[in-house]
């Protein structure tokens, strides 16, 4: 005994990854931009937290209180730094935006885009 059903006539439903999906506008786009530029600023200024934070111990011997308030006002300013990072990228805004990039790699494929090495552009840092 076999169930015939008739066909739906109902369009299929779109991949997971397309349902709320939508092309950004340019402005959108350049909102975006300027938020990852930010973001990337922010995490290349952190290569300087750790040299910050032990330059009190590498000057001139000094009274152990004196040491202690440097070593206390460097560490602070590098939770400070840290903390920022985390905030701009645990934001709303910065999830968005990197939920449309995965989306778009999945969309669109990686076909066009090569990978970037630093060796390739040794000015890149400046």
């Amino acid at each position: 005994m076999s169930l015939n059903r008739p066909a739906s006539k109902v369009p299929p439903r779109p991949q997971a990854q397309d349902i709320n999906y939508e092309e950004w506008n340019e402005e959108q786009l350049e909102a975006a931009l300027e938020s990852l530029r930010l973001a990337h600023l922010k995490l290349r200024s952190l290569r300087s937290t750790i040299p910050t934070m032990v330059q009190p111990l590498t000057a001139a011997p000094v009274l152990p209180q004196i040491l202690h308030a440097k070593v206390q006002v460097s560490l602070f300013a590098a939770v400070q730094e840290v903390g920022s990072f985390r905030e701009t990228i645990a934001n709303e805004e910065f999830r968005k935006i990197t939920e449309y990039a995965a989306q778009s790699r999945m969309r669109n494929g990686n076909h066009d885009i090569k990978p970037w090495k630093a060796r390739d552009e040794p000015e890149w840092a400046n």
